[in-house]
């Protein structure tokens, strides 16, 4: 059976504009942390809070989110800041219960909410629980909304306090997940980014060594850097990509690629 001639493959030409346009999205995507549902439910504990989600949970029975203090820790106490910015939503967490468990695997109940609202970062306040004493002794603490119907779950932030430090949130980057992934979950990234550094280079060099093999001088008037001076420009030229998106990728590497501002064409 023959594909339609619409479905089928052509040569397209791309003006300059256009082609650097697609190298920029093509760079980007890789520049782009992956989606999972530790990478969104970081957004609760990176030290944001706006009033909107800092992760969302998929629609689902008994939703969750949690962290890990990375060891057992004598908490103080816990803040809850609820997401102001979509009113349907805003007794989503009325319910929640806060478990808590030293392996992450056996939890027991710390706190149960009883369908009490409680605000974010202003308006009504926010979810604040006390633990007298010691404190409680746990490493894992989750949030989780006591539902058989399924509901969305979506906080501003969630901070937890040593009951010997009541100034250092304790929860702050460390290791979140939560129970699955919804249309709105995003990625936020944690310390150091890394980047396919290598891997772009070479895809480069690729290009320019087909560019030059159809005729076209991929060096102009610049001169080629070594391997190490590029790879350190192009180090650069990632962090400030993902830092501001459409920024003009090529400006920010000093280098022979003055081909990509030809025209040329593209198999579409």
């Amino acid at each position: 059976m023959t594909a339609p001639v619409a479905c089928q493959p052509r040569e397209e030409a791309v003006a300059a504009n256009a082609l650097r346009e697609l190298i920029e999205d093509d760079w980007l995507q890789g520049a782009k942390p992956g989606l999972t549902t530790q990478s969104d439910a970081a957004g609760a504990c990176n030290g944001v809070k706006n009033g909107t989600y800092g992760f969302h949970v998929g629609h689902q029975a008994h939703p969750w989110w949690q962290v890990d203090l990375g060891e057992m820790r004598q908490v103080g106490r816990i803040r809850v800041y609820n997401r102001l910015d979509y009113p349907p939503g805003l007794h989503n967490a009325d319910t929640l219960q806060i478990l808590c468990s030293e392996d992450g695997q056996d939890w027991r109940l710390c706190h149960d909410n009883q369908g009490r609202y409680f605000g974010g970062i202003h308006g009504a306040p926010s979810l604040e629980v006390v633990f007298d004493g010691d404190g409680l002794p746990t490493r894992f603490i989750r949030i989780v909304i006591p539902s058989d119907a399924p509901v969305f779950l979506h906080l501003d932030e969630v901070e937890v306090y040593a009951a010997d430090d009541d100034e250092t949130n304790i929860a702050l980057h460390q290791p979140a997940d939560q129970s699955s992934l919804s249309p709105w979950s995003t990625p936020k990234v944690i310390g150091p980014r890394e980047y396919a550094i290598e891997s772009w280079i070479t895809r480069g060099y690729r290009l320019a060594a087909h560019l030059a093999l159809e005729g076209v001088d991929v060096y102009a008037d610049r001169q080629d850097p070594d391997y190490a001076h590029l790879h350190a420009l192009v180090e650069v030229a990632a962090a400030r990509a993902w830092e501001h998106p459409r920024r003009d990728l090529f400006s920010l590497i000093p280098v022979s690629y003055t081909h990509l501002t030809l025209p040329t064409k593209r198999i579409v």
